[in-house]
This record gives C-alpha cells, structure tokens and sequence, in this order.
C-alpha cells in the first residue's frame, strides 16, 4: 500500500477574521485534491504565528514534506524557513513554493497545481 504525503493545514485566525471557516474547507478540499494526509486528520488553526518556531521543528521530525496554507500572508515573514523543508501550498492564488535547499537563496512560485 503506497503511503500518502503528509500535509500540514494551518489557517491563521488573525489573518481569516470572519473568513475562518471557509478557509478551512479550502484547506480540506485541497488536501483531498491533492492526496495528501492531513496531520491528525483536519485543519490547524492558530491565532497567529506565535507557535511557528515549534511547529517547524515538529515538520522535519514528522517527514511532513506539504504545508497548505489559504493565502502567503498567513506565513508572512516564515516562507522562506518553510521551504527549506517544505513545499508550500497556497490556495489563492493556487500553486505553491517548491522546497529548497538550505544554501538556495530564494524560490519562485509555481502557478497552479503541479503533479505530486
């Protein structure tokens, strides 16, 4: 049996407001597009990105090799760290950032979906 990709959903309250709950469907429907396994089997919502430095460390441990985020301002200031572990998936607008090496300095953003 082929193991899916494991992804991780995170949706920020502070920047969702309202938006929160659409979001999350977002993220889900994605996640279930894409075949990727969500980390304990739904969205993660946040407050802000207080615990971002936690949960990065916890990726690599966990071989989660997606994060899937709504918009890139739910990771402002983080996607460059991300990418060095991780792809990041945006749903709008939809594609995501590759990962990349540590000693790469930046990466470009892929439009659309892309084969997994």
């Amino acid at each position: 049996m082929t193991r899916r990709t494991a992804a991780q959903a995170i949706v920020r309250r502070d920047q969702s407001g309202p938006d929160t709950s659409a979001h999350v469907e977002q993220l889900e429907k994605l996640s279930a597009d894409q075949d990727f396994e969500l980390v304990g089997g739904k969205v993660l919502i946040l407050d802000s990105d207080t615990d971002f430095p936690l949960l990065l460390s916890a990726l690599t441990v966990n071989e989660i090799h997606k994060i899937l985020i709504p918009t890139v301002l739910h990771v402002t200031g983080w996607l460059d760290v991300m990418c060095r572990g991780a792809e990041v998936w945006t749903v709008h607008p939809p594609g995501h950032w590759p990962r990349k090496p540590a000693s790469q300095a930046g990466v470009r953003f892929v439009p659309g979906e892309s084969p997994r």
